[in-house]
């Protein structure tokens, strides 16, 4: 299950100094990323990644009851800071004092992102 947090850009309605540019990015090798179909005035959004959980059924599971009504359907659902402190405190609540800090990283980097990135 993957977290991401969206930007809204919408170059859509700038004017041409204002624009948000795409900068042709390298791989570890130094291999450009192929961007030549990518026009800077069709920019709407910027996608980030900020949250992943990997084989953690119980937070999946949290999730499809919580924010997405009851659907597992594999779609995007919107999830806000105040969801995700609800979640670091049924997690906190359910795990041992020895595992708090783990959890509290893990969604800690999550919440301090969307809430420096709103």
């Amino acid at each position: 299950m993957y977290l991401h947090k969206r930007h809204y850009v919408g170059n859509k309605y700038r004017e041409e100094a204002k624009l948000v540019r795409i900068i042709v990015p390298k791989d570890q090798e130094g291999v450009f990323f192929p961007t030549k179909n990518i026009k800077d005035e069709r920019v709407s959004e910027i996608v980030e990644e900020i949250g992943y959980w990997r084989k953690a059924n119980a937070i999946h599971n949290w999730f499809v009851q919580n924010v997405q009504k009851g659907k597992d359907d594999c779609r995007a659902y919107s999830v806000s800071t105040d969801d995700l402190r609800k979640l670091l405190s049924v997690v906190t609540g359910f795990y041992p004092p020895q595992n708090w800090s783990m959890a509290m990283s893990i969604m800690g980097q999550c919440i301090q992102k969307a809430r420096l990135q709103r």
